[in-house]
């Protein structure tokens, strides 16, 4: 992991920018999104339309909607980009309507397999203080974990690559990622949170 970034606004948006710096080297582009909302009050999340790295779009890899407060609210995706354009560069998010607020984070990575970037992806949902994910993996490749939860997110079992911690007013207004070396067949990132509250959780294999 080359390069990293997080990017939280206000309510009621529908699109989001930032600026990466994505250094010489990078050959693959992971970008997290997570699309908040307030349950039984907001309507259904909007889809993500786009990501741009520059002109460049990136892919969806991933994606999970809705917590057991509301299966059509709250939103976690992942994008992804072989040999991404090198520099300063502008990553810009755009949704089919407004939602709450937009997180994200973005990972410029070297050294990955760019026929197939990314192992075992895997996600969930749910309400509670503590969560873990299990995927397959193999010794050299890198697990990563994003994770979005509606009070505060207080702690990971693996290096923290970012947290962003903004309110408890919304179901996934905090964010988070971490990353760990693969070294078995099986890796399990886990997060704890300040108190039990909706979280939406996705881990992935990177080759």
């Amino acid at each position: 992991m080359l390069g990293s970034t997080f990017k939280s606004i206000g309510r009621n948006v529908g699109s989001l920018s930032y600026t990466l710096d994505i250094p010489v080297g990078t050959n693959y582009l992971l970008v997290s999104v997570h699309v908040g909302s307030n349950c039984g009050v907001d309507p259904p999340i909007p889809n993500v339309m786009t990501v741009l790295v520059g002109s460049a779009a990136l892919s969806p890899a991933h994606g999970i909607v809705g917590t057991p407060c509301d299966a059509s609210v709250t939103r976690s995706e992942l994008w992804g980009l072989v040999a991404p354009p090198i520099g300063s560069m502008p990553i810009m998010i755009q949704l089919a309507g407004n939602g709450d607020t937009i997180h994200s984070g973005g990972l410029a990575l070297s050294g990955v397999d760019e026929a197939n970037p990314l192992g075992d992806v895997k996600s969930a949902t749910g309400f509670g203080a503590a969560v873990g994910l299990t995927v397959s993996t193999s010794p050299g490749e890198l697990v990563v974990s994003f994770v979005g939860q509606g009070y505060a997110i207080t702690g990971a079992a693996e290096p923290t690559i970012f947290v962003n911690n903004v309110e408890d007013l919304n179901s996934l207004n905090n964010s988070a990622a971490s990353q760990a070396a693969a070294t078995a067949a099986t890796a399990t990132p886990s997060w704890t949170f300040g108190v039990g509250d909706e979280w939406q959780l996705m881990v992935a294999s990177v080759r």
